[in-house]
């Protein structure tokens, strides 16, 4: 059977050995074998806002509620009654037979603004009675881990829930970002039985017109190769010391928020800070990859904060900015011991803060010109920063020993430094003319420096004075930065058209990083 055309909304039976769907033809709903033949028709209805099939039979919802009809066919039984002004969306019907859980749209359209507001409720059959599990958030479904997962904003969030007591155990946790929704409030994802899970990447939904932008990876001189998380407004990617996960910011128009993603693409993107934790930005990895930590403002000023990216605990305090300074994590040694940090008033300052002391002491600063965006050397002997020339006019780098004092080595114009490779022997920098560049480098016995060559062209770059908009990775082959879809097009195949992730045993990732214990 051909579903690209006039035959939405497929759902499998329990069994998987049909496929039950709307055909709007001719306005009913049908079911064919998985194997193929004819299809068979169940009933005549209007086009649905949703269909599951469970052991009890096939759900869907219509404007006048919610539905359910036997696979054999005959008269659907109304099982809700709906509202005036209201929309009924994605019916499930949870373990039991005897509650439904479907997400309800409010403002008669619905609107993409109105289902921005929906809610996801659960309510008893005959009972009449609905219960609110889900505050703001569409298309709600229960998983068999124990969780109801629902969108909200183009990211998919999970919440542990007792399906006994129909009750939810604790907040929620974003579990996917970049995940597309549909016209009608439904989420572009499905999972099996078995704990597989397949969605649609996309923009984040929320109707807003912020940046949509591709994470992408490339060689020095290569070809840009788009991450699988769909489009999004990200900035600030930095890899982990092992090469194996990024973090990276997610601006939208609500908040900032720090995610997670596995550059194998073994499991989904993941939320490290909370939805209403204020904004969270620029983050960094600590040395072993337990901790990332990043500049919030949750407490009212802009600070430096850590978090376990296993998301156990709470997210720990560890700056105190003077009233109008901002704090800004850089680069954390490579003996886990201290990081460096950008301290931002009139001009920037670069600070060591050392994890066991719990203090800070200035490394560098130079009255007049703004010393920013300071990197640790792989063996940590050395760091590289930049600083505003004595012009005004431009930026310049420069290589200092640490701890010091020495007196600090000029590399050339440029900003945003961060070194290559797992030896160290060279430097990627912004040039502030929208590229990057590359320098080699010798430190010892005498300081010297080759002439710059242009490095990973299309990425995005940001105001010399802001953080990196780009990282490497440990091998000091691939660069990874945000990169415009237009772009991206540069490059045959590299854009993700109409793509679908799948992810193996996502119910063994979601138990792990939201317990329902």
């Amino acid at each position: 059977t051909d579903f690209s055309r006039n035959i939405p909304m497929p759902v499998f039976s329990p069994d998987a050995k049909e496929i039950a769907f709307y055909a709007l033809t001719d306005n009913t709903i049908k079911r064919v074998a998985v194997g193929g033949g004819a299809p068979v028709t169940i009933c005549a209805v209007e086009e649905p806002t949703g269909m599951s099939w469970g052991a009890d039979g096939i759900l869907f919802a219509v404007t006048a509620g919610i539905f359910r009809v036997s696979r054999n066919g005959g008269k659907p039984d109304l099982l809700i009654p709906g509202k005036t002004g209201e929309v009924l969306e994605g019916p499930q019907m949870l373990p039991g037979g005897k509650t439904v859980l479907f997400t309800v749209a409010s403002g008669g359209g619905p609107t993409a603004a109105d289902w921005a507001k929906a809610q996801g409720v659960v309510q008893t059959i005959g009972s009449g009675v609905r219960k609110t599990i889900v505050e703001v958030g569409a298309d709600a479904h229960y998983v068999p881990t124990g969780h109801i997962v629902y969108e909200q904003a183009g990211v998919l969030y999970a919440l542990p829930f007792d399906v006994d007591r129909l009750e939810v155990k604790g907040g929620p946790v974003g579990v996917i970002e970049g995940l597309r929704r549909g016209s009608a409030g439904a989420a572009q994802l499905a999972f099996s039985d078995n704990g597989s899970l397949v969605y649609q990447p996309g923009s984040r939904g929320d109707g807003s017109d912020g940046r949509q932008e591709f994470l992408a990876v490339m060689e020095a001189k290569g070809t840009p190769q788009a991450i699988p998380i769909g489009r999004g407004p990200y900035a600030y990617p930095r890899v982990s010391r092992d090469g194996k996960r990024i973090a990276y910011e997610v601006q939208d128009s609500k908040d900032t928020s720090i995610w997670i993603y596995e550059l194998g693409g073994s499991s989904a993107p993941r939320r490290l800070t909370l939805e209403g934790s204020g904004s969270n930005r620029a983050p960094i990895w600590s040395a072993d990859g337990q901790y990332v930590a990043f500049q919030s403002n949750r407490e009212g000023d802009a600070s430096i904060w850590w978090q376990r990216t296993d998301g156990v605990g709470k997210a720990e305090r560890l700056t105190k900015p003077e009233n109008g300074e901002l704090h800004f994590p850089e680069s954390w040694s490579p003996d886990g011991q201290r990081f460096l940090y950008s301290s931002i008033k009139t001009n920037s300052s670069t600070w060591v803060y050392s994890m066991q002391e719990k203090k800070a002491t200035l490394f560098v600063e130079v009255p007049s010109r703004n010393v920013s965006r300071a990197t640790f050397s792989p063996d940590g002997k050395w760091v590289a920063y930049s600083a505003q020339s004595a012009s005004g006019s431009g930026y310049v780098i420069y290589v200092s020993p640490f701890p010091g004092p020495a007196n600090p080595f000029l590399v050339g114009p440029g900003a945003q430094p961060v070194w290559v490779g797992p030896e160290g022997k060279s430097l990627a920098f912004s040039t502030g003319l929208g590229k990057l560049d590359s320098v080699s480098l010798t430190l010892k016995p005498t300081f010297g420096v080759s002439t710059p060559v242009e490095s990973a062209p299309g990425f995005r770059l940001t105001d010399p004075a802001s953080p990196r908009n780009f990282d490497i990775l440990p091998d000091g082959k691939r660069f990874i930065g945000t990169i415009s879809p237009d772009a991206l097009r540069t490059g045959e195949g590299t854009v993700p058209r109409s793509e679908f992730t799948v992810v193996l045993n996502w119910f063994e990732d979601l138990k792990q990083r939201v317990p329902v214990k």
